[in-house]
């Protein structure tokens, strides 16, 4: 005998129906990550990862214990007018974002980080593994 979840409908999370009330009134999920791309080459690390939307102020890079960690936080407020100016709609988001790398043997005083188009590229050129520290980079 077949195993029938659509007689619950709206409750079934896989009831296409549920998926897109979902999205239309709760706003799509995120799961507080983003995509990263890591590179080793001989003299450094590369590391590119994508946060589209994000303010370069929004974003904040470290640098401790071998661990990257890139953390960055958008938020938007919009408003909808109707033809007499009263507010129809007012919208708020806010979008935290966090993740962490381990990435063992960095100069982390040479490390530099450039932001363009969405895409933010951090370059840790390698260093003797003995030195640690701690160190915060700036967005060129």
């Amino acid at each position: 005998m077949a195993n029938n979840n659509r007689n619950f409908g709206i409750f079934d999370p896989q009831d296409d129906f549920f998926s897109n009330f979902g999205k239309a009134f709760l706003g799509s999920v995120n799961n507080g990550s983003f995509d990263v791309d890591i590179v080793e080459n001989d003299d450094n690390f590369v590391v590119s990862a994508e946060l589209p939307g994000f303010k370069k102020k929004g974003i904040n890079i470290s640098y401790q214990d071998d661990n990257l960690t890139i953390k960055a936080q958008h938020e938007s407020d919009s408003e909808v007018h109707n033809d007499d100016g009263r507010v129809i709609r007012h919208e708020r988001s806010n979008q935290n974002v966090a993740r962490s790398f381990y990435l063992p043997s960095v100069n982390a005083e040479m490390i530099k980080a450039s932001y363009d188009g969405g895409v933010l590229t951090i370059t840790l050129p390698k260093k003797d593994p003995e030195a640690t520290g701690a160190h915060h980079i700036e967005i060129d």
